[in-house]
């Protein structure tokens, strides 16, 4: 029963390395028996609901408590890459954006951006420079938050204006002059 328990670990952390990709990145996202243990039975699509609810309802760092113990499974989406690949850190930033947390909000959308083979075209890609501009925002970090969300316009420039994330973005952006 134990060699069994040993092998289905070892199983999960070479399947986690493997969705991680280069060597490099399984050694930087070591996933420890606790992180597997308290994941287990959550899965990451209850994990991203659960998430949103507390978003939805204002309450930030309860949605922040929720995905801590999935931080080390932000890479983990099984393949074939979803639209969704990379939802746990977008929703993490959002998180620490309603708390006020701006620097750790920016280093959670730059984890989008670190894993540009991964996120492809997604709609994620080009929401994550929308999510550095209000975090470097928050930071007082003006030109590099303009800087995000010029990267954003010009990725969405044949997009359709109506769009609400397109129209709060540009609104954001005028503020800042």
């Amino acid at each position: 029963m134990e060699q069994r328990l040993h092998s289905k670990r070892v199983q999960e952390r070479n399947q986690i390395g493997f969705l991680l990709g280069s060597k490099t990145d399984i050694e930087t996202h070591v996933v420890k028996d606790e992180d597997i243990r308290q994941c287990r039975g959550r899965t990451i699509v209850k994990i991203r609901r659960a998430t949103s609810l507390e978003l939805d309802r204002g309450k930030a760092s309860k949605a922040i408590e929720i995905l801590e113990p999935a931080a080390a499974f932000d890479l983990a989406e099984p393949p074939p890459v979803s639209l969704t690949t990379l939802y746990l850190p977008y929703l993490r930033g959002s998180a620490y954006l309603a708390e006020g947390n701006g620097e750790r909000a920016a280093a959670q959308y730059q984890k989008l951006l670190e894993h540009r083979t991964v996120i492809a075209n997604k709609p994620l890609g080009a929401l994550a420079y929308v999510g550095l501009g209000r975090a470097y925002a928050q930071e007082r970090y003006i030109e590099t938050s303009r800087t995000a969300y010029e990267t954003f316009f010009s990725l969405w420039k044949d997009a359709d204006p109506d769009i609400p994330i397109l129209r709060e973005a540009k609104a954001e952006y005028a503020k800042l002059r």
